[in-house]
């Protein structure tokens, strides 16, 4: 049995389906398109995907099905685990992402930089990482770019996005408890000096001028949705948390 579990959604040219075994578990997951642009995303994911294997045991297996010329058609076992609700925001989600960015440490930790630019995942958000028996496997790499982004900048997506979703973003508490996984970030030499002051501001304007890794979909993440004048305001208290530590 199949079944198609999403068509194209959010400006992609990607469509996916899954299948099941006779008693109705799911067994894999398939990503389709027959675009340029959408071949091309599914190109950056079996790529990223190898990439991530390469450095850390996880249940990730990725193949390709079939291809040709203008089709592209990739095929994922199944994983086991639960997604948290990217919508619960960062107070509900704060184990989740802790869990997430220690992965992540260990992860590019392991990777070899570039002129001290390191690979990207592009679009690690918290519906994006399946925790299997609580460790996280991050899934969906067709934002995947080789050696362009300073370190920390996929961990300051996520954890901004989730600050965005949540009703208390600009709480000095819930921005205090934001600002220890930044300085556990920094204490595990996977944050870069430039993000120490103004993060928001500087993961913001990193997305703006690397547009073409999202295409028409650069502009709809979470992060780009915060006012100026609330990017002002965090990264003003932020950068004074920060900067008392130094």
């Amino acid at each position: 049995m199949k079944a198609l579990l999403r068509n194209c959604q959010h400006g992609s040219d990607v469509y996916i389906t899954m299948d099941y075994d006779s008693i109705g578990s799911p067994k894999h997951v398939y990503k389709s398109s027959s675009t340029f642009n959408g071949v091309q995303s599914l190109n950056n994911e079996i790529r990223g995907a190898k990439w991530y294997s390469s450095l850390n045991k996880s249940l990730l297996d990725i193949s390709v099905a079939e291809e040709t010329e203008f089709y592209c058609k990739l095929k994922s076992t199944y994983i086991n685990g639960i997604t948290p609700l990217y919508y619960d925001g960062f107070s509900k989600n704060k184990k989740y992402i802790y869990l997430i960015i220690s992965h992540y440490c260990k992860v590019w930790q392991a990777s070899t930089p570039i002129n001290e630019l390191y690979n990207i995942h592009g679009d690690l958000s918290i519906d994006n990482v399946i925790f299997n028996d609580s460790l996280p496997v991050i899934i969906d790499w067709e934002h995947f770019n080789e050696a362009i982004a300073p370190i920390g900048f996929d961990s300051l997506n996520l954890i901004f996005e989730q600050l965005w979703f949540d009703d208390k973003k600009l709480n000095p508490d819930t921005l205090l408890e934001l600002s220890e996984m930044l300085k556990l970030l920094k204490s595990k030499n996977c944050l870069s000096p430039i993000f120490w002051e103004n993060p928001l501001k500087k993961t913001i304007d990193f997305i703006s001028t690397h547009h073409n890794i999202w295409e028409n979909q650069a502009d709809k993440l979470p992060i780009k949705q915060f006012s100026d004048q609330e990017v002002i305001e965090i990264d003003s208290i932020l950068t004074k948390i920060l900067n008392l530590n130094n």
